[in-house]
């Protein structure tokens, strides 16, 4: 297994095992644009969480090299993971902070052998994948926290964690534990979603929607027999909330008669749908049999597979 591979482990772990833990969020700087996480013993107790911890799978070969070599299971090991992301582009922008279980001389040793580079940041490991520039580093603060992402985040986690200051601003702070507490999975952007991930940075959204007029945004997901999804927007006036209520619902409605129609259960769960604005906010509630959401999952991995679906009819994969 490469130190590639490593890295891409303890990232998928971060997929099925985040949580808003205070010591981890002591690591992340103080303004992030996107904040991100999902309660690990909430989704491992679920069928949904159940299913996304079986995508790594025991016969695994990179897997087996690591338990091998090091001991570590990310199934097991990784108990609780906090993502931030300060921007959209494509630099090296975020940080990752994990807690599990670690045997840092194991997985030292071992990434070194895969051709690791290393320096020292004041007494601290810090290890590069053979062909990084320098810039995305990982480094164990001790044997049960890990950190992934910039070099310069990953050195200002150092800094914070020995001086005991920094971390998220008490108001985002505070975000973080409400909407963790509340919901298994949950994302917190900080700002204007424009120029972030596929979104443009300037001009009209979807539906001319203008992407700036949004100051904030938050969403969470509850599993359970019944999976709850809810959002909330924040706008610059009222009258924008009510803009943006009107674009949701007209997209919603238009997907039962679009050309490309999506699968039966997301069209279940945009009928579900109800979308409140209120003053400045405007709230989305959703809900979904859980048994929807793995037919969904399915779907979408046959698609990758070539297996035809309703999107995919002829079964082609996806190159």
């Amino acid at each position: 297994m490469t130190l590639r591979r490593l890295v891409l482990c303890l990232v998928l772990a971060a997929a099925v095992a985040l949580a808003a833990d205070p010591g981890l969020t002591a690591l992340l700087m103080s303004k992030p644009m996107v904040v991100a996480g999902i309660n690990v013993d909430q989704a491992k107790n679920s069928p949904f969480g159940q299913k996304l911890l079986a995508t790594i799978k025991d016969d695994d070969p990179g897997l087996q090299q690591l338990l091998s070599a090091t001991g570590f299971d990310p199934r097991r090991d990784v108990r609780e993971v906090i993502v931030a992301s300060l921007a959209g582009s494509n630099s090296p922008d975020g940080l990752v902070a994990v807690r599990g279980i670690f045997n840092a001389s194991q997985i030292s040793a071992f990434v070194q052998a895969q051709g690791a580079r290393t320096s020292s940041y004041k007494g601290v490991p810090i290890y590069y994948s053979p062909n990084s520039t320098g810039t995305s580093a990982f480094a164990f603060l001790d044997s049960s926290i890990a950190v992934l992402g910039g070099e310069a985040n990953v050195k200002a986690a150092i800094d914070q964690r020995q001086s005991g200051s920094g971390g998220l601003n008490p108001d985002l702070a505070a975000k973080v534990a409400d909407w963790s507490t509340r919901y298994d999975a949950w994302v917190i952007s900080n700002g204007s979603l424009a120029g972030f991930g596929p979104f443009p940075k300037q001009g009209a959204g979807p539906g001319g929607f203008n992407l700036d007029s949004i100051k904030a945004a938050t969403a969470g997901v509850h599993f359970g027999k019944t999976v709850e999804i809810a959002a909330e927007a924040t706008m610059r006036s009222p009258e924008d909330a009510s803009s943006l209520a009107d674009v949701i619902t007209f997209f919603a409605s238009m997907a039962h008669g679009n050309k490309n129609q999506p699968p039966q259960q997301v069209l279940n769960l945009l009928d579900s749908m109800q979308v409140t604005p209120s003053g400045n906010l405007v709230k989305i509630n959703l809900s979904m049999p859980e048994s929807d959401l793995e037919s969904l999952m399915g779907n979408a991995h046959g698609t990758m597979n070539g297996a035809p679906n309703r999107a995919n009819p002829a079964g082609k994969g996806v190159k």
